[in-house]
């Protein structure tokens, strides 16, 4: 089975810097998700966070319009196969994933949370040596 992939679109509390944002993804939620779901947890849990100006919150945005990026983080998660997403999406959303919901409560804003699936059209290296 190949593997499964979801990608994640975060907005921070606006009550947070993007620097707390991260530091409390990082040492606090992802241990806590860990600890609830155990086994079901992916194999991969990449965050990426969105760079900022120098000296202000607003997105380092190269190409388009910056008004558009009004989230904090990119999640990449990576599971075994869709049935091992099947059984942390499971847990998530049953009484072991309570304390991850309470935890997110804490620096996410769930009313603008994203969380679409992905196929890769390849596997393995591409050009120029990049996974």
């Amino acid at each position: 089975m190949p593997p499964y992939t979801i990608l994640s679109l975060e907005t921070r509390l606006p009550t947070l810097t993007p620097t707390a944002f991260a530091s409390y993804y990082d040492n606090t939620h992802v241990p806590i998700i860990k600890s609830a779901v155990g086994s079901a947890f992916p194999v991969s849990h990449a965050r990426y966070y969105i760079k900022r100006q120098p000296d202000t919150t607003s997105p380092l945005v190269f190409i388009g319009d910056s008004s558009k990026v009004d989230y904090d983080a990119v999640v990449v998660m990576t599971f075994e196969s869709e049935e091992h997403m099947g059984q942390f999406q499971k847990m998530y959303a049953g009484e072991e994933g309570r304390v991850i919901r309470e935890s997110a409560e804490k620096f996410i804003v769930a009313s603008e949370l994203v969380v679409v699936g992905l196929f890769a059209s390849r596997f393995g290296s591409c050009d120029k040596g990049l996974p």
